[in-house]
């Protein structure tokens, strides 16, 4: 009796483990992620920021509002794009007008950076100026390439150059 009571209690044991198992393994809900507004945007992206300069207080109440117009100007800088649902093919004259309307605001957007480094070379050293005004996710990216250059041959390969290439001139005796 004793023996039967002993497996009984060591298979419910083992079946409550397994069972429990299961319920341990499922996922937690997670709380459903909701779109940020763009003022909340805004105000994440300057706190990122904030931190990336090291500002200390007083430096950061100047720099907030206008780091935020800053933003703001520039955003106003951007042409208003209408989405079309389908892409038609655009006459010459329509290409020509979308050029120049980019060009124009190139320009402008040019101008508001020119008067914002103004502004921000009152508060911010160089460093940090250079943080501000760079573009935006680009960081050291830009500079590194991926696999050799097309029409440029690697340094070195004096056999690959070509036969303009300066590398492959010899230098003249004096």
């Amino acid at each position: 009796m004793k023996m039967t009571m002993n497996r009984l209690f060591v298979t419910m044991t083992l079946a409550a483990l397994l069972c429990s198992g299961n319920v341990m393994a499922r996922n937690p809900q997670k709380p459903e992620k909701r779109e940020l507004t763009p003022a909340e945007r805004m105000d994440a992206s300057l706190k990122r920021l904030e931190g990336r300069l090291m500002l200390d207080e007083e430096t950061a109440a100047k720099f907030a509002p206008l780091y935020k117009e800053y933003l703001e100007a520039l955003r106003n800088c951007r042409p208003e794009c209408p989405k079309e649902k389908g892409q038609k093919e655009c006459t010459d004259a329509e290409i020509e007008k979308r050029l120049e309307e980019h060009i124009a605001c190139e320009r402008k957007r040019l101008d508001v950076q020119e008067e914002y480094l103004q502004k921000f070379k009152k508060i911010l050293n160089a460093r940090q100026l250079q943080a501000v005004m760079s573009p935006k996710g680009m960081g050291m990216k830009h500079h590194k390439m991926k696999g050799p250059r097309p029409n440029f041959p690697a340094p070195g390969n004096n056999g690959t150059c070509r036969a303009n290439c300066p590398a492959n001139t010899p230098a003249p005796n004096k």
